[in-house]
């Protein structure tokens, strides 16, 4: 399913500000798509540009390519003429959800990358809830299908006779994930996993995830406190393995470049502040510093996160990103405080935690990280430097 769609070239003559020996490209697409020129990151799409424009080109064949986490990234060649301005429209298709029993269909819109679940149950009649999906459903045949869900971990829960089961499934792409929820002797199974524990509403199970080794004991972590002299604000201090790290995210007030979420300063003293790259490089107090992407990588091995998942883009790793979660068993306490966009627009909060790197990816990009409420992996990948991330901090 192809999602870039060369439009149009528009002539000089239709816009005469631009230089008659060079070639240009605008990008039409919406915000936090990341554009590449022969293999080259070049920047995010913006809300403010409703994309981006790509000035000053060298006349020639180029290989553009846009990518957004969660979707099927596409590339097209295309000849930039002198004298020319090449519109590049850059659209996501998004499939529809197909949920069938007996032909009976639901439709909700999710994302590109896709795989199914199929539930097989004893008894047959069971209610299925997928929360994420608002899916609430009296499945009354023996196999339930639901195809082109998108990617990623899904809390699902099964309700029979005022009993319940809950799960967490992983939906690979383009793989089938199939689940026996078996009311008789309340347990769900899966091929390759062990059976969930049996909880009733409103428990929520401990589920080990596929295929990933039970950690039998948490990481060796040492607690202390730190107190920033610049304005007193104190800190709780954690050593996993041989780094040590802040317990919370950052709160100085390094003035332009950092702010409170919505501009509200009880979220500054709840989620620490949000920062943009600049900022953020420079905010940590003397003798601790913004992790690097490699200082990143060690923390998540050291949580059990092998050598070549941690190397890996978009969602990594099994139960790290429940390790360091608020409650989590090493005391990070990572909070969801949401982010600033580029455009200065705020989201998310109590939902994802963003947080910056040292580690530059391009001129006006940098990598960073991801923490989501409803799964217990880590997303890693890069972004504007102007959004507004929070900031941990780690010891030199």
């Amino acid at each position: 399913m192809r999602k870039l769609l060369f439009i149009a070239i528009i002539l000089l003559y239709c816009i005469p500000a631009i230089s008659q020996d060079k070639g240009h490209i605008q990008v039409e697409a919406d915000p936090g798509i990341s554009i590449f020129i022969n293999g080259q990151f070049i920047a995010e799409t913006t809300s403010e540009l409703n994309g981006m424009v790509l000035n000053d080109l060298t006349p020639g064949v180029y290989l553009i390519k846009a990518e957004k986490p969660g979707f099927t990234s596409q590339e097209e060649k295309v000849t930039v003429r002198a004298g020319e301005v090449l519109i590049f429209q850059v659209n996501v298709n998004i499939p529809d959800v197909k949920i069938i029993q007996e032909g009976e269909r639901h439709e909700h819109n999710l994302d590109l990358k896709t795989g199914a679940l199929v539930i097989q149950s004893v008894p047959f009649d069971i209610v299925v809830k997928i929360p994420w999906l608002n899916v609430e459903i009296e499945k009354n045949e023996n196999v339930w299908k639901a195809e082109d869900l998108a990617i990623g971990m899904y809390s699902v829960s099964f309700h029979w006779q005022g009993e319940a089961l809950f799960d967490t499934v992983a939906i690979h792409e383009n793989q089938e994930t199939h689940l026996f929820v078996n009311f008789v002797e309340m347990r769900i199974q899966a091929p390759g996993k062990r059976p969930s524990v049996v909880k009733t509403e409103p428990a929520v199970a401990v589920i080990t995830p596929p295929d990933v080794p039970v950690e039998e004991e948490p990481p060796m972590v040492s607690k202390n406190t730190f107190t920033d002299a610049r304005d007193d604000q104190t800190y709780a201090v954690i050593s996993i393995g041989i780094q040590t790290w802040m317990a919370g995210n950052l709160n100085y007030n390094a003035g332009a470049g950092s702010w409170c979420y919505e501009n509200a300063d009880a979220n500054c003293r709840k989620y620490g502040r949000l920062y943009n790259w600049q900022s953020a490089i420079s905010a940590c107090p003397a003798g601790w510093h913004l992790p690097a992407d490699a200082d990143w990588k060690q923390l998540e091995m050291n949580l059990g996160m092998s050598n070549a998942e941690v190397e890996k883009l978009y969602w990594r790793g099994s139960s790290q990103g429940a390790q360091l979660k608020k409650g989590g068993n090493t005391e990070f306490n990572a909070l969801l405080g949401g982010r600033r966009d580029s455009g200065g627009d705020f989201g998310y909060l109590g939902t994802y935690g963003y947080y910056w790197t040292s580690s530059e990816h391009s001129g006006i990009s940098a990598w960073y990280r991801l923490l989501f409420s409803d799964n217990d992996l880590i997303y890693r990948f890069r972004t504007n430097n102007a959004a507004g991330y929070a900031v941990r901090c780690i010891k030199d």
